[in-house]
């Protein structure tokens, strides 16, 4: 799946405390499958429809929370979470428009920590986080052959609904930083790929836009849950912003998802109560 909107269909899936407000440990555990539309690449025009299905998982301890895309620890007695995440770029074709005639882009892993702190609120309201992440990216290639791809970093604000009613809100904010090597992997035009509408371009590293991501999701049954997300991405004032494969400087993805929830151990199955590690 594709970038940070995706991380949070993982997150607003979260299960519920029970009816006293404590916090349950435990296994939930199921399938989802998502559809969305998004650019055909990071910065394309043409978008491309993406059908994916994808593992749920959400096992809490007393001192560890795991979901499908991050294990996170709470340190005890501060406002603080530390944890290790991970995400993911779908590939994009060698026809794909805006890239005919150069190498296909093979899909990327990203894999590094964050840093959360949840700010002060009042009892009962949504909730707030400030973060930061960095990741290194590495791109799976044809035979399984993984290649490095560079590094990327984000600071990031959070907000979390109310846990009162059926619906489960989550929006978030912030700017987005990514290395060179990073930039020219998606942005970059190698010289033997250039054409006269399309010039040679290599990038730097550096600022690399804002983005912007929502997701709320809700139960149907006792078993499945409807999640609706989307992202936008702002590239003004990247430092690729001039690369000839950046068509539109604001991306949009937009999309739905069902998770079914095969597997639960020690959770209770209040719904409308709902909290985050």
């Amino acid at each position: 799946m594709t970038q940070r909107a995706l991380g949070l269909l993982v997150l607003v899936c979260a299960g519920a405390p029970d009816a006293e407000g404590a916090r349950p440990f435990g296994l939930r555990a199921g399938i989802g499958l998502a559809v969305f539309a998004a650019p055909a690449y990071p910065g394309a025009r043409r978008e491309r429809l993406f059908v994916y299905p994808f593992p749920y998982v959400r096992d809490r301890s007393p001192a560890f929370r795991l979901t499908r895309d991050r294990l996170r620890a709470r340190l005890p007695e501060t406002p603080f979470r530390i944890g290790l995440t991970a995400n993911g770029s779908p590939p994009a074709p060698a026809d794909t428009p805006g890239r005919l005639g150069m190498p296909a882009l093979a899909p990327t892993a990203a894999l590094g920590p964050d840093l959360l702190a949840r700010l002060p609120g009042r009892p009962g309201g949504g909730r707030a986080f400030v973060g930061v992440e960095a990741r290194e990216r590495i791109a799976w290639g044809p035979g399984g052959r993984l290649a490095p791809v560079g590094a990327g970093a984000s600071a990031f604000g959070e907000w979390q609904s109310p846990r009162e009613g059926d619906w489960r809100v989550v929006a978030g904010f912030g700017p987005v930083w990514r290395s060179a090597g990073a930039d020219r992997y998606f942005w970059g035009v190698g010289q033997a790929f250039a054409t006269p509408a399309r010039p040679a371009y290599s990038p730097g590293g550096g600022y690399a836009g804002l983005r912007l991501t929502a997701a709320a999701s809700r139960p149907i049954g006792g078993a499945l849950r409807c999640v609706l997300f989307g992202r936008l991405r702002d590239y003004h004032g990247a430092v690729f912003a001039q690369s000839p494969l950046l068509t539109d400087r604001d991306t949009v993805l937009i999309g739905v998802a069902l998770v079914w929830i095969l597997v639960r151990r020690g959770l209770t199955t209040d719904h409308k109560n709902i909290t985050r590690y």
